[in-house]
């Protein structure tokens, strides 16, 4: 036996020399591997006809997820031979020997994702935090050095290739521990490590930061360690993995699986956690000899390259098989990955509002009554306090779960359990879909879309002979490595439709940089990708244009819809977009009341109340009255006294002011009124001070006289200034050449005032169409000064 033993180790021996450290190994019996376990430890073997899989998932229950995916191609393994050598003979045996197998993958696709949320509510405040980020890479680890075989460059190879993190962001091997040649068992640890890029965000800020994903084993731990907070979770397992099948240098194929489960909570006993509290995990890890296979995953809408998503579309795509024949293949499986979970469905809206009785969830539609207190003032400038109530609806499940996703409604033929969310809800939704019996190489799949900003990405596997292999994506949306099909579009990965993002084009989906022309003031409060996400508007959605400014206007009075339209149509015709909602398309008068990484502050809506609506509220005989200010929490009021707005005339001649005969003044009035308020509100104050009422004896038509009080203008006062804006009065019947109207009658005599009055005439009258550019003025009273030039000096923005 001497003789024999050392005759293989001298041919062995000349083996390596000529073909160094490095061999080739192939799936089934090879006598050189025999040999190799007897006398060599310092060599690596390598596998490139097998392939893997391992896949870490934590899901939550309300939409949070953490994945970790990666796709094996090709092996390098070092053998460690510790028992079999001893039982061969080569020094003696002992119960503490193992054959240790170290594996590190050729190439590796990683794809991970983390969408966590820390959302914690009482009724006081709230603490909201979400970490979103994701990788997606092709990595490859260096092949062993082909040297002699009697330096350290293998062990300092595995070493280094197991423990190096690659090009920054993952780390992974694995090894097997094995007493299978003295008929025990074999045991497997896995170690995986991603770093995945990301952001950090609150209600108004964002930061980068990196997330981290974990998975390893501890021998010395006897029980489970799961963490998952913020962009970081990490499991590991007591113990090692065992390996219920042979694993050999001929075989080296694997298959394991298992999960947990595991309540985080991260709120203080005060607050209501609203985010994720109970999380599925699940792991599993797959080698197998590789089969040729071949599938291509396509999107079937002919919009697919330019499409934008909308509440409550469905977006159609499809599977083919090429190879091997669908009765061979053992299952095929469709994966969202990368989905956004923004609250609510709009920038404004939750789930809810779309509907009269919701199809989604199993919840009744309930209306919730809630109270908006701001500031207003009487004439004399004491504090009016006012108070609105509004309907508002109860939470939908929908609003927090990812944006996009599979409904067993519309694709009844597949499974959705895995990963399957139906709490409160009329059917099954879930981020991944499979089918096992397989009747057709076509196998379609349709995609649920529930957000104005919903983005996603999908990809389609194909299960032949126990490994998940992944299909072609083609067609305009695919990205560019053919591995998944965009939904939207989104090349850049931004979040946006590149659709969108060509017609608008940006630096961040963060900017509000709307400006008037010649404005002096940018943004209307409502960042480039909240208007991307879009709004209901008047019951109907709207994505809004982000190189224009928007006014967001609730007639609270349920007075003024017509004329409001009519501003509507003017503020349009330079730049300024006023947008009617009702009152249940915004929260405590705030539009974008939906958080989201992109909010850069909340943005108050106008609110149109009548004089009647406000019980002891006095403020003389004004038309309207509103605070010179943006849009804020406490002044965002405009109150038309309804009385006078009801018989409202316009002074054209005399005779009409003493018949109040004139429908076409009135409803252009009415229409000046309410733009002139709003612009109050943005901001604008009046072309100057100084008009005032004085009482006169006025005579009309066939010698009738009349003591009336009159409204005169003077030099720089609240009729100066363009004619036609909006913020310049448009009610005198006199006017004086002074830049003052005398507020006593003893002054008005003793200047002898009413002997210098003169009538405004059919020209002296603006057409309220417009905002000014400029102060000067063509009529009577000259100049503007304390106002003009609105349009550049509008303000929209409420922070």
């Amino acid at each position: 036996m001497f003789v024999i033993r050392l005759f293989l180790i001298v041919c062995l021996s000349s083996f390596w020399l000529l073909h160094g450290s490095a061999l080739t190994a192939r799936a089934g019996s090879n006598p050189v591997m025999e040999a190799l376990k007897i006398t060599r430890t310092n060599y690596a073997l390598t596998y490139n006809d097998y392939a893997g899989q391992f896949v870490f998932e934590a899901i939550g229950d309300k939409g949070g997820y953490v994945k970790l995916h990666l796709a094996l191609k090709g092996f390098y393994l070092r053998p460690v031979l510790t028992l079999s050598q001893s039982r061969q003979g080569l020094f003696p045996e002992n119960d503490q020997y193992w054959d240790t197998y170290e594996v590190i993958p050729q190439s590796i696709t990683v794809t991970a994702a983390i969408n966590n949320t820390r959302h914690c509510v009482n009724p006081k405040s709230s603490i909201y935090s979400n970490f979103n980020g994701n990788l997606s890479r092709v990595l490859n680890n260096p092949a062993p050095p082909n040297n002699e075989s009697t330096d350290t460059s293998i062990p300092q190879w595995i070493y280094g290739a197991s423990s190096n993190f690659l090009a920054d962001v993952l780390r992974f091997s694995f090894k097997v521990r094995s007493r299978l040649s003295a008929g025990g068992k074999a045991w497997l640890a896995i170690d995986a490590y991603a770093l995945v890029n990301g952001t950090r965000s609150g209600k108004t800020t964002s930061r980068p930061d990196l997330g981290k994903i974990f998975f390893t084993q501890d021998p010395n731990r006897a029980e489970e360690h799961i963490s998952i907070r913020g962009g970081r979770a990490s499991w590991r397992l007591p113990g090692l993995i065992e390996v219920k099948r042979d694993f050999s240098l001929e075989d080296i194929s694997l298959n394991v699986t298992g999960s947990s489960e595991v309540n985080v909570e991260h709120c203080a006993q005060a607050y209501v956690q609203e985010s994720d509290e109970n999380w599925h995990l699940k792991y599993r890890f797959i080698v197998a000899a590789q089969k040729r296979v071949s599938a291509v995953l396509r999107a079937e809408d002919k919009d697919a390259e330019t499409w934008l998503p909308e509440p409550d579309q469905v977006r159609s795509f499809t599977l083919e098989l090429v190879e091997p024949t669908f009765e061979e293949v053992e299952a095929v499986r469709f994966v969202l990955e990368n989905t956004s979970t923004n609250p609510g469905v709009a920038t404004n809206a939750g789930n809810h509002l779309l509907y009269d009785q919701c199809p989604d969830c199993t919840l009744p539609k309930e209306p919730e009554i809630y109270f908006h207190n701001t500031d207003f003032s009487h004439d004399d400038g004491s504090a009016y306090p006012v108070r609105r109530s509004y309907v508002h609806y109860n939470h939908c499940p929908i609003d927090d779960l990812p944006d996009a996703f599979f409904s067993e409604k519309k694709n009844a033929n597949l499974d959705l359990s895995d990963q399957g969310v139906k709490k409160n809800l009329r059917c099954q939704v879930s981020q991944s879909a499979k089918l096992e019996k397989l009747g057709s190489s076509t196998i379609p799949v349709k995609v649920t879309i529930k957000d104005g900003a919903a983005c996603t990405t999908l990809k389609a596997e194909v299960k032949v002979a126990g490994v998940w292999h992944p299909a072609l994506a083609k067609g305009p949306a695919a990205n560019r490595d053919e591995t998944h099909i965009l939904i939207p579009n989104d090349q850049d990965h931004d979040q946006v439709a590149d659709a969108w993002q060509k017609d608008h084009a940006y630096q961040s989906p963060d900017e509000d940089l709307e400006i008037l022309s010649g404005g002096r003031n940018q943004g209307d409060g409502l960042s480039l990708w909240e208007e991307y996400r879009g709004l209901l508007v008047g019951g109907d959605f709207l994505r809004t244009d982000p190189a224009r400014m928007d006014v967001f206007v609730h007639d609270y009075a349920g007075q003024y819809l017509t004329y409001l339209d009519q501003v509507a149509d003017l503020y349009a015709a330079q730049g300024l977009d006023l947008r009617r909602v009702y009152g249940d398309e915004h929260k405590e008068d705030v539009v974008n009341y939906q958080d989201s990484a992109h909010k850069n502050g909340d943005q108050y809506l106008i609110s149109v109340m009548a004089l009647s609506q406000c019980p002891g509220l006095d403020f003389g005989k004004a038309l309207g009255r509103a605070y010179d200010s943006p849009p804020l929490a406490s002044a965002n009021t405009v109150i038309i006294n309804d009385d006078i707005f009801r018989s409202l005339g316009i002074a054209r001649t005399l005779g009409q002011v003493l018949s109040g005969q004139d429908p076409e003044g009135t409803s252009r009035t009415r229409v000046g009124v309410l733009a002139h308020e709003i612009g109050h509100n943005l901001d604008l104050p009046h072309h100057g001070e100084g008009d005032r009422e004085i009482r006169h004896s006025l005579i009309g038509s066939g010698g009738a006289k009349k003591e009336a009080e009159i409204w005169v203008a003077c030099q720089g006062g609240e009729h100066s200034g363009d004619p036609n804006c909006f913020m310049r009065y448009n009610c005198a019947d006199y006017y004086l050449e002074r830049d003052f109207v005398p507020q006593s009658w003893l002054m008005q005599k003793a200047l002898g005032i009413k002997k210098e009055l003169k009538p405004f005439s059919e020209q002296d009258y603006g057409a309220e169409n417009c905002f000014c550019t400029q102060k000067n003025g063509s009529g009577p009273c000259g100049n503007a000064t304390t106002g003009g030039e609105c349009l550049r000096n509008i303000k929209v923005r409420s922070f």
